[in-house]
């Protein structure tokens, strides 16, 4: 062998990395939190989209003005109270001015006169604001 077969020559110079796994990639630790993101936002949307599609509600109670019944509001159910201390939960649907209870009979609908609900034939029930209700729909302090 010669002096220039043993010489370093210009390939010598090039960097030889050494031979170790690779390690994590730079973009995997940032893809965790950003798909933890995306997702609690989704979330929240559909949680807010079941809520708004209920629609119009009703909520508390409202007492008969000639005797012990109630009526109270939940959600979308009413619980109504009758005369001899029965409940019954039924459905109910707002349209404008008038609810709608539902039940295994039929319909009752209710003209909603600021905190009054007039069925007719006598059935009035007034919201319980924690004052006592007069026949004409007036409030008094108890």
């Amino acid at each position: 062998m010669t002096a220039a077969q043993l010489s370093p020559g210009p390939t010598a110079a090039r960097h030889v990395r050494p031979l170790t796994p690779p390690g994590p990639r730079s973009k995997r630790p940032r893809a965790l939190p950003l798909i933890v993101g995306i997702s609690t936002f989704v979330a929240i949307v559909i949680v807010a989209a079941i809520y708004l599609s209920r629609g119009p509600t009703l909520s508390g109670t409202y007492n008969a003005l000639e005797g012990p019944g109630s009526m109270e509001f939940r959600g979308s159910r009413v619980y109504i109270t009758t005369v001899l201390g029965t409940t019954f939960v039924s459905s109910y649907e707002l349209d404008g001015d008038h609810v709608v209870i539902k039940g295994a009979g039929g319909a009752q609908v209710f003209t909603r006169k600021g905190p009054t609900l007039d069925g007719g034939m006598g059935m009035k029930f007034v919201k319980d604001l924690g004052r006592l209700a007069t026949p004409d729909g007036a409030h008094e302090p108890r």
